[in-house]
């Protein structure tokens, strides 16, 4: 099985045209996901955005401005 660095180092090789071809993959990907994947994506979505929400509020009441939790926003 390939590494994570294995494969952006075969993307960063590949002539524009095949990124290209690789970027439309990718994004029409979702269209071929069942019912209960795509609903595990937008739930899974939603707690992304609840937990983001919730640095923020703590960050702010903290008066922590760490880079990392910039990161996180």
């Amino acid at each position: 099985m390939k590494t994570a660095e294995d494969m952006i180092s075969e993307i960063a090789e590949m002539e524009s045209a095949e990124r290209w071809k690789l970027v439309t993959t990718i994004k029409n990907y979702p269209d071929k996901h069942t019912e209960k994947e795509i609903d595990l994506i937008v739930n899974l979505h939603k707690e992304l955005k609840k937990l983001k929400q919730d640095v923020e509020y703590c960050s702010s009441k903290l008066g922590v401005h760490d880079m990392y939790l910039s990161r996180l926003k």
